[in-house]
């Protein structure tokens, strides 16, 4: 189980090893396509097989994470993972930590699916697993932290940023999602500051300028789009 400060680094290395692996196979399909006595298909076969039964296997023989475990009603066995991880006995702190982020998980993907003003989303909205939400099969990465610049802004390529937690109204505040990475951050709320410039759907959005500010208002939740 990754720290999460080194999830991102990871994730990106992971599709980096499945872009080379795209690029062996072709290579190796290349080659072996030159061969002329006819069995060359034979070893492109061997190539893929091997991997994905080595990948099968060790999906089997791998322990699940704690977070899988919490989230398919394995208490015991959750704890016995993280005693087994820290190389203590205390982990109660870590195991609630965990509880806690797994019901608030299943909050969110409950309040995306029923809104009670907009009303029941028409997607089909799933958990897949302790970070990730899709809807109608697309995925959605589900990250959390009270500092903004803790957020994986960079690793995740994300540009615009909504500011919704009422919290980070100001320049200071807002302007941390910048330093983790973000672009543009929208604040649902109004700003605190003269210098970030607000814009409200259906009165003056046509007065936005990309070059204006990176930081900027929407006026209230209820405005927005």
């Amino acid at each position: 189980m990754a720290p999460c400060k080194h999830r991102g680094r990871l994730n990106v290395l992971f599709q980096l090893m499945i872009t080379i692996g795209i690029l062996i196979a072709n290579l190796v399909h290349y080659v072996s396509d030159k061969i002329k006595a006819g069995w060359g298909w034979c070893l492109s076969l061997a190539l893929v097989v091997v991997p994905t039964l080595i990948v099968c296997v060790g999906a089997q023989i791998l322990p699940d994470t704690p977070n899988c475990l919490i989230n398919r009603e394995k208490p015991e066995e959750a704890k016995a993972t993280l005693k087994r991880i820290y190389g203590t006995d205390g982990v109660d702190k870590e195991y609630n930590d965990l509880v806690l982020t797994s019901k608030a998980f299943k909050l969110a993907s409950y309040l995306l699916k029923y809104d009670s003003m907009l009303g029941t989303f028409k997607a089909d909205v799933k958990i897949v697993d302790n970070e990730t939400i899709s809807m109608d099969g697309k995925p959605i990465k589900v990250v959390s932290s009270r500092d903004p610049l803790k957020l994986p802004w960079v690793e995740m390529g994300i540009d615009i940023v909504i500011e919704g937690t009422g919290v980070f109204v100001d320049g200071p505040g807002a302007g941390k999602h910048i330093q983790a990475g973000a672009k543009k951050v929208i604040i649902t709320a109004p700003a605190k500051g003269a210098d970030i410039p607000a814009y409200v759907i259906g009165v003056n959005e046509k007065d936005y300028e990309h070059d204006v500010a990176d930081i900027m208002s929407n006026a209230s939740c209820t405005t927005i789009v």
